[in-house]
Parts: structure tokens; sequence; C-alpha cells
């Protein structure tokens, strides 16, 4: 009995929060049917006689449902003014017509009606129609919404099954470096070591020597970029070792150009390798500073939050609470197409020779590798947004918890 009367209850709090428009040019019939609706216990936010007034009026008030005459005042007709709705506002409509011939039907299914009210209107037809009406609008909202929920899933599982996939082929690409590389340094060394070489010769050799040590460079980036690099994990203090990066960081910025800090605690622990996540911001920092021209505000946030499904964004990611570490600027942003490849190895949108496409490629190996994960937000317009989500932890022991 009392599972019946919550039903109850609820029917009726949603039917007083039902918000009404009225889109209707007889006055006198109008006004019947607004105290109607109320006497129903609906909200009438409003009766207008023109399909002009009627767009205004939506913009404004946003209403639930619209009951909506075919022929108006004005312009536009009712299928006019149905099919703005749908395209700009998606808020269902009822017709309100007097003639229900095939030709009206057939106009009025082209801007996808909830429903048709035929008049004289009997109160047995008011109320079913409308609850049906709202209740197939809901279901609808509720349908798509989890449909563009499993789409984006879809999506994140594609971009981390794609990133595994350049992760194998960069793994196997430093392993064959690392070996060519460790015989182009051992005859290099073994040459330095003969006595009698003359100047010009150490010189060439020196040179050589130098090279070996930027390719040995790269390939640690690129090892840094899928996750295989060799870590000396600890418990650190995320904040204070976001604090000290930054204060590095803004002692060789531009005065144009502002770093802010917000950290909601001192004390958030994360196990990680110390020198890989300072260089992790460092790349983030320095991304919004050239997103910036090198002039502007940096807002680093951290904050501790729970993630109850993190396995979208890190397959070895578990449920817990998380250090989250936001960096934002109000830069050029991102544009929408470059948005899924700005993790991408060697993908740049600098000019050629200015960039090798390795900072975020990095940034995002190094989160997979601390069983963590970071997410890029932008409109393309107004800045970019750069949140790093690390398995938080209570423990103060050094463990090794990066992921090899």
């Amino acid at each position: 009995m009392k599972q019946e009367i919550d039903i109850l209850v609820c029917e009726e709090e949603a039917r007083m929060r039902a918000r009404i428009l009225i889109v209707e040019d007889e006055g006198i019939f109008a006004a019947d049917l607004k105290q109607r609706l109320e006497a129903l216990g609906y909200t009438v936010v409003g009766c207008v006689p023109s399909g002009e007034k009627a767009l205004a009026e939506v913009g404004i008030k946003t209403p639930d449902l619209i009951l909506l005459d075919i022929h108006l005042e004005g312009k536009m007709d009712g299928f006019q003014v149905a099919q703005q709705v749908r395209e700009r506002f998606q808020i269902p409509v009822v017709f309100i017509t007097a003639y229900a011939d095939e030709e009206t039907l057939r106009r009025a299914k082209v801007t996808e009606p909830v429903g048709y009210l035929v008049k004289p209107i009997g109160r047995r037809e008011l109320e079913p129609l409308i609850e049906m009406a709202l209740y197939r609008h809901n279901t609808e909202k509720e349908r798509n919404a989890a449909q563009a929920k499993a789409h984006a899933l879809e999506l994140r599982i594609a971009e981390q099954q794609k990133m595994e996939a350049v992760g194998r082929v960069a793994a196997a690409m430093a392993h064959d470096l690392n070996n060519a590389l460790t015989g182009v340094v051992g005859n290099i060394e073994y040459l330095r070591h003969f006595g009698g070489l003359s100047a010009d010769m150490q010189r060439h050799l020196h040179d050589a020597n130098l090279g070996a040590e930027r390719c040995a460079a790269f390939i640690r980036k690129l090892l840094l970029v899928v996750g295989k690099a060799h870590s000396q994990a600890e418990v650190l203090n995320l904040p204070k070792l976001v604090l000290d990066t930054v204060n590095t960081f803004s002692a060789t910025a531009a005065p144009s150009l502002t770093v802010a800090t917000k950290m909601r605690s001192a004390d958030l622990l994360v196990r990680g390798d110390r020198q890989q996540i300072s260089q992790m911001i460092i790349n983030l920092l320095v991304n919004a500073k050239e997103a910036l021209s090198g002039s502007g505000e940096i807002t680093v946030e951290c904050h501790q939050d729970f993630v109850d499904n993190p396995t979208p964004f890190n397959p070895h990611a578990t449920p817990g609470s998380y250090v989250v570490l936001r960096v934002c600027d109000q830069g050029v942003g991102i544009q929408r197409e470059v948005l899924s490849k700005v993790f991408d190895p060697f993908y740049t949108s600098k000019p050629q020779g200015k960039g090798l496409g390795m900072g975020l490629s990095m940034v995002y190996g190094t989160m997979q590798s601390h069983l963590g994960w970071i997410v890029v937000e932008s409109d393309g317009k107004s800045g970019s947004t750069f949140t790093l989500y690390f398995p938080g932890t209570e423990s103060a022991v050094v463990e090794s918890a990066v992921a090899n």
C-alpha cells in the first residue's frame, strides 16, 4: 500500500513540475485550455497566438511541452514552428487541430510530434495524452543519453586500443634502436682508447658520441611514451612536488606569464617516479605557455576525488580514491579534429622543425604506467584543460607501484 502511495506522490510531483506553453490564436480556447491544465496540476508558462512569439517564449521559458495549434497568426504555421522547435530546442510538441485529414497528418509527421489533440478536446483525452507525451519524450531522452554514453565509451576503448598498438610498435622500435646504438657506442669507446689519434679524429669521435647520447635520450623518451621506462617509485606528496616544479618553471618564464596554484590539501600522497611526474608537469606548463603565446595565466589545481569506473581510461586502473591534478589555460584552445590526436606519438600541430610531438604522448604513457590516466577538454576557442588522475595512497612506505 505504501509503495502505491509513493508512486502516486511521485506522479503528482512530476505533473506539478511539468511546464507547458500553449500556442493558440483563439483566445477563448487558449484561456479555457490553460484553466483546465492548471486544474490538472500542470504549470502553464504562457499562451501566445503566433509562431514568432512562441519561439521567443520557448527561448526564455524553456517549457517541458508545447501544445501547438497548426493554424496561427503571423507568417508561420504550426508545422514551421514545430520544425524550428525540434531543431533548436528539442522540446516535445503536441499538435492541436480542428482537422485530422490525411494531408495534415502527413505534414505533421515530418516534424515528429509526440501527439495530436483534435478540437473539441475532452478531459478524458487531455490528461492521458499529455502524460503519454511527456513519458515518451523523457524515455527518448534517457535512451539518447544512454546511447551517447555507450558511444563515448566505445570511442575511449578504441582510443585505448590504438595507443596500446602504437605502444607495442614504439617499444619494438626502442628495443631495436637500443641494440643498434649499443654497437655504435661500443665502437666509439673502442676507438677513443687508441693512442696516437689526431685532434681532428678525436673531435669527430666526440661529435659521434654526442649524437649517440642524443639518440639514447630519444629512446628514453620513446620508452616513456609507451610506459616502459625504468622507474624509481616512491611515495610522493603531489601538492609539494607540483609547487616545487611550478617554482622552477616560473623562474625562467617571462614576467607576463603567471602560474596560479590551488592546492585544496597540503597532503595528497601518490606513488610514482619523482623525475617523471615533474617532467610531465613541465611538459603541460610548456604546452599551456605556448597556447597563451607566452602571456597570460595558467591555473594548476590539485584535489582528491573518487572514481568508481576508471577502466575505460586505463584497463589496469581500479575504482577508488584518486589525486587529481588539473592544468588550465585560456589560450587558443584545441580544435575538435585535433583533440583525438594530441596524445599520439610524433603528432604535432606546430610548424615543421618546431616540435617532435613527443611531449603530450610522454605524459600519456607515464600516466598509464602509473596506473592513472589523463583527459583533455577544449571547446577550440577559449583554452584547454588537462586533468591527470593518480591513484591515491595513505601509506608513507616507499613502494614500487609503477607498472613496468
